[in-house]
């Protein structure tokens, strides 16, 4: 064991030097393309078929053979994925591309060979918890699998929507001098001139409301006549998958596996979710000038660190500094992985490897501020901190349990839940009104307006539930949107996440139930463990009847998060456990 921690320190520490140096004279990256060029398939490893699935003994060795022949080509996924987050060459860039490629042509054929769907078949009916966990993951990857044609028509016209949408640029010729601010018009003869500023530049210059909402919309709709061909391709397409797996429409076939598990479910949380705020889009930015921020203390991000690391001291979590940017995690005397610090423009965290017990330790890298001055970064060191710490925690002996919730839209509620959990006493309170407040609320809105456009343009025009989307909009934001034939192309997430839009929504409230409902248990570690640890496999449903002691349908949380969410003190609930 002590060799195998010096090896993962060793090649830790020439991750960093190499990482920190951005891309210096020595790239790692080519070492990638090439681990991934000479990339066997798995089904081309003989062991691979040795196995009868026939009976659960057969079955787990089929399984950890299976997990050993997939895990070089999981982990050369999480690096590459990683690297495609910076500005590589051009030369590079071609290459990462074709190596994702060959990947998911490797994942598609193992997904589709015959003894991987039996042995998904076998493990759901076997008596090992875990087991069945794993059908689960690998069953969900077998229905989501598409034929590698139909992903590059996939790919195509979502970088066709992407490039549309990148345009921050708009003009407008504007058929009268009012919305022209003074020194944008024609000095020259009076007449009016063309739009030009950024659209922020020009919401927060402008006091003529009438203008703001007329240039903010024209904006909405910039991409609609150069994206519209492509979108509706894409449409096309999934619907086609839905048809084939036997479904009304994508939306329907996109659901049926969530907790969610419906159109009228989501529907049901999303209007629970909405509430009027009374500032319309156009707005805000003037809006939240005039607010004043939430006072917060100034620290630097090391400083702020080590107050998480003491709040999650509290959950059995301990921490080894072994140099200023590799910090050892640990839980209850078990070795989880290590951390990497680089200084950044923007705080996140990112996977470099998955832990799978028996085969490998986990590693993050974090990107962190060196001095945090503002709410939003606290908030953002919190957050990557939880999502850090929740990838580091998964105790399975399978990559795709420990990074695959048995949902969608339910896989990131332990992050969701452990942030709540630090932030409290270490991050500064919201004031209410303040700017901060204005802007969760202002984007909680348009999140769920964009979950309503999302989950009806993939549905049937006889069943969609949101007939009168201008209606909707209004209902948050207190005046209409008069094009809703705009509303599908202002943003680039209803080409991918579509129908599943409301997945974020869904698990920050879902995560806050059970934070507040469990607040008050003087053993806040066998939560932290039931939900994000889970060690003996327990099902979702299991976890959640347990930490929330009453029925957790999804029709009776959703009521359950509607009243907490108008109780005043959101955190007054008394322990469930």
């Amino acid at each position: 064991m002590l060799k195998s921690i010096l090896a993962i320190t060793l090649s830790s520490s020439l991750f960093i030097c190499i990482s920190t140096a951005a891309y210096a004279a020595v790239s790692p990256i080519p070492i990638l393309i090439n681990q991934c060029l000479q990339l066997t398939s798995p089904l081309a490893q003989r062991d691979f078929h040795q196995h009868d699935t026939n009976d659960d003994a057969g079955a787990l060795l089929q399984s950890y053979t299976l997990e050993k022949a997939l895990l070089g080509l999981f982990n050369i996924k999480d690096r590459l994925q990683y690297y495609r987050s910076f500005n590589v060459a051009p030369s590079h860039r071609e290459s990462l591309l074709q190596c994702q490629l060959r990947l998911s042509d490797m994942m598609s054929e193992t997904l589709n060979s015959v003894i991987v769907q039996k042995l998904a078949f076998s493990l759901k009916e076997n008596k090992e918890a875990e087991l069945q966990q794993l059908s689960i993951r690998i069953n969900t990857l077998i229905k989501d699998r598409t034929s590698q044609k139909v992903k590059s028509q996939l790919y195509t016209a979502q970088a066709n929507v992407k490039q549309g949408l990148r345009s921050q640029n708009l003009t407008l010729n504007f058929d009268s001098a009012d919305c022209v601010l003074p020194n944008n018009k024609n000095q020259e003869n009076g007449k009016d001139a063309n739009f030009h500023l950024s659209i922020a530049s020009y919401l927060i210059r402008q006091n003529d409301v009438h203008c703001q909402q007329l240039v903010w919309q024209a904006y909405q709709g910039r991409a609609k006549d150069k994206n519209s061909q492509a979108l509706m391709r894409i449409a096309n397409i999934k619907q086609e998958i839905a048809a084939q797996a036997g479904f009304a429409d994508h939306s329907d076939f996109a659901l049926s596996n969530q907790f969610l598990s419906s159109a009228q479910l989501v529907a049901l949380f999303l209007n629970a979710e909405t509430k009027a705020i009374n500032t319309s889009p156009w707005e805000i930015g003037r809006e939240l000038a005039a607010a004043v921020k939430s006072p917060v203390k100034q620290t630097t991000s090391s400083a702020f660190i080590q107050l998480l690391y003491s709040r999650a001291n509290e959950l059995g979590f301990t921490f080894e500094i072994v140099t200023e940017h590799i910090h050892r995690v640990w839980h209850n005397g078990r070795l989880l992985g290590d951390m990497y610090f680089n200084v950044g423009e923007r705080t996140r965290a990112q996977r470099l490897r998955v832990p799978v017990q028996g085969f490998q330790f986990g590693q993050v890298q974090l990107n962190t501020k060196p001095l945090l001055t503002t709410y939003w970064d606290k908030h953002d060191l919190v957050s990557a901190m939880a999502n850090a710490l929740s990838q580091l925690s998964g105790t399975s002996h399978y990559y795709l349990v420990n990074t695959l919730g048995e949902t969608n839209d339910t896989a990131q509620l332990g992050s969701h839940w452990l942030e709540y959990f630090l932030s409290e006493g270490v991050l500064e309170p919201k004031q209410p009104e303040s700017r901060e407040d204005k802007i969760v609320k202002y984007s909680t809105q348009l999140k769920v307006f964009r979950a309503k456009v999302a989950l009806d343009f993939y549905r049937n025009r006889e069943s969609k539930l949101y007939k009168n989307l201008t209606v909707e909009f209004t209902k948050s934001f207190g005046q209409p949107w008069d094009e809703p034939e705009s509303h599908p192309y202002s943003f680039l997430a209803i080409t991918d996440l579509g129908p599943l839009y409301y997945q974020d929504i869904w698990q920050e409230e879902l995560a806050l139930l059970i934070y507040q409902s469990t607040r008050g248990c003087p053993d806040q570690q066998s939560v932290f463990e039931l939900l994000l640890i889970n060690e003996d496999s327990l099902s979702l449903e299991q976890r959640l009847t347990t930490l929330l002691n009453q029925s957790i349908d999804p029709i009776s949380l959703i009521k359950r998060i509607q009243d907490a969410s108008n109780v005043e003190d959101k955190f007054s609930l008394s322990c469930t456990l």
